[in-house]
């Protein structure tokens, strides 16, 4: 994770500098400011993989390191060949 250090302009709200920087409000912090106070934004780099033939949700997630119910929820519907997931 990268974390970004912004300072406050007038006319910023949580929503516009999330946009900003195409992350969620959350991850802001903190959440409240004022003119002049410098925010930490917590940019998350999100990873795809591309499901190839053979693999299954439970092989995905063994090659990747992550939870098959995490992997599940993240990527909702059928997973095919071809089909581009987040990991």
């Amino acid at each position: 994770m990268k974390s970004v250090i912004y300072k406050i302009k007038k006319e910023d709200t949580l929503e516009s500098i999330a946009k900003m920087f195409g992350v969620q409000p959350s991850q802001i912090t903190p959440q409240k400011f004022e003119l002049g106070d410098r925010v930490i934004i917590n940019i998350v780099k999100n990873k795809y993989y591309i499901v190839m033939p053979g693999d299954t949700i439970e092989s995905i997630a063994a090659k990747n390191n992550i939870n098959i119910a995490t992997l599940k929820e993240q990527n909702k519907g059928d997973i095919f060949v071809g089909r581009q997931i987040l990991i």
